[in-house]
């Protein structure tokens, strides 16, 4: 723990190797020039890989026309096409940790929501509730970065 406690708290922490533990779908969002997300995201996947994980390189290019069967992945999402496929794969049971650059929650949430429901989907809020299980934030403080909030939306 010692080599992120300047970014994340032992209690935080605790809760992303819970859900790392339970195969959850986790969302880390980084403010645009925070460090640590990469970081923090490499560490989950390390403890997912000692419990027997495996992880796959997420690429939306080769995954879009893929459904759902349990498969974990790491994905740094960039553009619309990652994010839809993404949680296109997540709404059928995929898991696995994914990292987006936005200002705050919110923000992240609303960019996903527009996604999907340009992607057809009539409901995102809702949809965004049912495909992701966690939500952390990283935030600037200064010349450092700090896990501000985790967010459980399903145990």
């Amino acid at each position: 723990m010692s080599e992120h406690e300047d970014l994340i708290n032992e209690e935080s922490f605790g809760e992303l190797l819970k859900a790392v533990r339970e195969k959850k779908r986790i969302l880390l969002v980084g403010q645009p020039g925070a460090h640590g997300l990469v970081t923090l995201a490499m560490a989950l996947l390390m403890h997912g890989d000692e419990q027997g994980y495996q992880y796959e390189l997420f690429d939306s290019g080769i995954m879009r026309d893929r459904k759902g069967n349990g498969n974990l992945y790491f994905a740094q999402l960039k553009s619309t096409a990652d994010i839809y496929t993404l949680l296109s794969l997540w709404a059928h049971g995929d898991g696995g940790v994914a990292t987006i650059y936005a200002q705050t929650m919110d923000e992240a949430t609303g960019w996903m929501g527009a996604v999907m429901k340009k992607g057809g989907i009539r409901e995102p809020d809702a949809f965004l509730n049912c495909t992701m299980d966690v939500i952390c934030m990283i935030e600037t403080e200064g010349d450092s970065s700090v896990v501000k909030d985790v967010v459980v939306l399903h145990h």
